[in-house]
């Protein structure tokens, strides 16, 4: 079914409007003129993205997206804020009505249209905060602002994230079987990938482009990206599953974790593209299912990402929320030939970060690469499901990552009181350490799942 980031919690109005109220009065706030650049300071994360940040055309001008965090000392009753008199009281503000009468403010809603607040996402579960539209032209005097407020921990630019690219084969590989089943061993595996029988217990969520094909068990489907359709727009996330987890039917096609079940977060447009906050909100989802199923195994797979540097983002943070309720999360290096330590999500330390190699067992030149990386994984010249039922031979490491996220759904179902550490690490001990060509620092471990 079709389903919505949560809406903007009315609840915020206040908050944000008595934030601008006691750091705004009218002998500080603009002309109307063009801001400054924004600056780097000890509440705004990762500044230097600002020029790359989503904008939108508003009614009085340009808007800027942002995400904003409470400041975690205010979240109180399992992760909900206190109410807007609470915060009042603690920071000894008798009445809002006083505010507005010392800073001769005449209304609320005057304030937020001035700065053109407007709301985009309500975040609980990843971390307590919002995703804001701001006037850009205001932008400097509202990161000022939120730099005085005690109640504002960060505050950072929404920023594009796009999916992996999934790069064609040479024409000589078109006619390729699944070469890399038997490579990293899932043809002896405790499934026996191919034989024609076995259905692994684990949920797979797929934050993609969408899942559809008939060969895979997919248990639900939401648009997160608000694209109006809950098919795969241009195949990668279905090509994903199928690797991962199509059905062992002797159809075909077979995945690592044949008949795992497929849930399907679209996070992109036709082109590849979303932002930071489409996959926040995805993982939002994924905590709400793990809230009513505590005690299932599940494994979580992001092939996209940004090349942010090595700060700390949203992102970040939403991911390693995941992983501490329990969720193994595996994540696409990246197909630019970087260091992945520079490259959202794949930086963050607790996912299984993925590289590719090819059929000789080379490290994939477009491979991103370095320390952060956990394994490799076969990506080059993949058969994979396509939208229309068919199958095709695709590359990147977003191919690589399927295969590691079927190999923890493996392990899972034998041992599905396994934590994301023990998961990342059982993948670690039993990869073969025959991959050539790897860039200095990054290992030589392959994927292997057969007994």
């Amino acid at each position: 079914m079709k389903a919505h980031p949560a809406p903007f919690s009315k609840r915020l109005w206040p908050f944000i409007v008595a934030s601008l109220m006691m750091f705004g009065c009218s002998d500080q706030m603009l002309d109307g003129s063009e801001s400054e650049e924004p600056l780097p300071s000890t509440k705004v994360r990762n500044a230097s993205l600002f020029d790359q940040a989503i904008t939108s055309p508003g009614k009085k001008g340009e808007q800027t997206a942002i995400t904003i965090a409470i400041e975690p000392t205010l979240i109180v009753d399992d992760h909900h804020i206190m109410e807007p008199y609470e915060v009042v009281d603690r920071y000894e503000v008798v009445d809002r009505y006083e505010v507005v009468d010392r800073y001769e403010v005449v209304d609320r809603y005057e304030v937020v249209d001035r700065y053109e607040v407007v709301d985009r996402y309500s975040f609980t579960k990843t971390f307590y905060g919002y995703s804001l539209w701001v006037s850009s032209k205001h932008l400097t005097e509202i990161l000022a602002l939120m730099e005085e407020d005690p109640r504002i921990a960060w505050v950072e630019p929404v920023f594009s994230v796009r999916q992996h690219p999934v790069f064609k084969a040479l024409p000589d590989a078109a006619e390729s079987a699944q070469w890399s089943l038997p490579d990293i061993g899932a043809t002896s595996s405790w499934t026996v990938s191919g034989d024609g029988t076995g259905t692994v217990d684990v949920d797979i969520f797929i934050i993609d482009s969408g899942v559809s094909h008939p060969d895979m068990d997919v248990v639900e489907s939401h648009d997160l990206a608000m694209a109006g359709s809950l098919s795969d727009a241009d195949g990668h996330g279905t090509a994903i599953a199928g690797i991962a987890a199509a059905f062992d039917d002797g159809a075909g096609l077979v995945g690592v974790a044949p008949g795992a079940r497929i849930h399907s977060y679209r996070v992109f447009d036709t082109q590849g593209v979303g932002d930071d906050t489409y996959v926040i909100s995805a993982l939002e989802e994924v905590l709400n299912w793990r809230s009513v199923h505590p005690d299932k195994p599940a494994v979580v797979n992001l092939s996209l990402g940004a090349a942010v540097g090595r700060g700390h983002t949203a992102l970040d943070d939403a991911v390693q929320a995941v992983i501490d309720a329990g969720i193994t999360v595996v994540v696409a290096a990246g197909n630019h030939g970087m260091d992945a330590s520079t490259v959202t999500p794949a930086h963050v330390r607790d996912a299984i970060t993925v590289g590719a190699y090819d059929q000789d067992r080379r490290f994939a030149p477009y491979s991103n690469h370095g320390p952060l990386l956990d394994l490799s994984a076969p990506g080059t010249a993949i058969l994979t499901a396509t939208p229309d039922g068919d199958t095709a031979i695709r590359s990147g490491t977003s191919m690589a990552a399927a295969h590691v996220t079927g190999a923890a759904a493996l392990h899972l179902a034998l041992h599905p009181d396994a934590s994301p550490r023990e998961v990342g690490k059982h993948l670690r001990k039993t990869a073969l350490r025959s991959m050539t060509h790897a860039p200095p620092g990054t290992t030589a471990n392959t994927l292997w799942v057969g007994n």
